[in-house]
């Protein structure tokens, strides 16, 4: 790869990094070739501490430490989880069929409620048209026979 040897050296000022042992200089281009050979081992040395463990970590046993436990352990956690998962379920289910029976049954309540009133509006259209008829010939059935035939229980 060829590259300008003035953004090369912006590059090596702004990071600090030094590609020079591994770059061939022609003139104001430099061809990198490997890009390891100018690698310096130390290079990240500073970056790495940021990652070690503190003396907080170190006294609760380290990153390591607490990620293998974790990672041991994760089957008994899903294991758990799906429990608690299964008896908020099983609870959640129960709640929603008391639900259900209470809804159902109030239900039937408003339906008979409407039926009953809807069979006595019609039994007493029924009698005042029998009443009407007896008014009109007084040889017609009487209202109480009528009823007892053609009224809706």
């Amino acid at each position: 790869m060829i590259f300008d040897m003035n953004a090369l050296s912006a590059f090596n000022a702004d990071t600090g990094f030094d590609f020079s042992s591994g770059v061939s200089n022609y003139g104001n281009y430099a061809d990198f070739g490997s890009m390891t050979d100018g690698l310096n081992a130390n290079l990240f040395s500073d970056q790495l501490s940021a990652f070690q463990p503190t003396w907080g970590q170190k006294a609760l046993g380290g990153l390591n430490d607490l990620g293998q436990g974790l990672s041991q352990n994760m089957g008994l956690a899903n294991l758990g989880l799906g429990a608690i998962n299964g008896l908020s379920s099983l609870y959640t289910g129960n709640k929603q069929m008391s639900m259900y029976k209470d809804q159902m049954g109030e239900q039937r309540r408003q339906w008979n409620l409407n039926y009953n009133n809807q069979v006595q509006a019609l039994n007493e259209q029924r009698a005042d048209r029998q009443r009407q008829r007896v008014a009109a010939n007084p040889n017609a059935e009487s209202v109480e026979s009528y009823m007892a035939k053609w009224g809706t229980k």
